[in-house]
């Protein structure tokens, strides 16, 4: 039976942070989300990395056993992904960190970046831009089925509001210049 998974608001757990609680605290994000700006203590590991394994590895064995992890993505949705991916595999002592890194940033707690990178939000965009203005461009020039691409564009954007998931965003996240220097998607602290 899955157990609920209990929340933290950002407040209070940087007040546990600052009163020296040791915290674990785990970014479920993209690495390139990550270096963008996260949660100042936290350590970096995709949620499509994310297993009981890594996380242990990360924070020794105790983490989810004895001691609570705390998990954090932008919003909290990959949050509770990635709480309920790792109460499969028996990790028990979970919380979610409410509203994510936007509620973290919004009570304007301190916030680390790892490096100045373009937003994989505005590489999604510019790429869909760019996709669109060539698939208009062939379509007045080569033939008019070009033009069913840019409805296939649409239908994967307005798949991509309404699910709130991004295949091209995940596909862009495993880019080189999105990826740590080691040239993968590794957890990083």
């Amino acid at each position: 039976m899955k157990e609920s998974i209990p929340m933290v608001s950002p407040g209070e757990l940087h007040a546990q942070m600052r009163q020296g609680t040791p915290v674990h605290l785990l970014d479920v994000r993209s690495t390139a989300e990550y270096r963008e700006g996260h949660a100042a203590g936290a350590v970096s590991v995709p949620l499509e990395l994310l297993d009981a394994k890594l996380l242990q590895k990360r924070f020794g064995p105790a983490a989810g056993v004895d001691e609570p992890v705390h998990l954090i993505c932008a919003g909290g949705l990959r949050a509770g992904l990635a709480a309920n991916k790792l109460q499969a595999q028996g990790v028990r002592k979970l919380v979610v960190v409410e509203g994510g890194t936007q509620a973290w940033s919004q009570q304007q707690l301190p916030l680390r970046r790892t490096a100045e990178v373009m937003s994989l939000e505005r590489q999604t965009q510019i790429a869909l831009g760019l996709a669109i203005l060539l698939m208009l461009t062939k379509g007045a020039l080569l033939h008019p089925l070009f033009y069913l691409l840019v409805g296939v564009l649409g239908i994967g954007l307005v798949f991509s509001g309404v699910t709130g998931s991004c295949g091209l965003n995940s596909l862009l996240a495993r880019m080189p210049w999105n990826r740590n220097s080691g040239g993968r998607v590794a957890a990083s602290a």
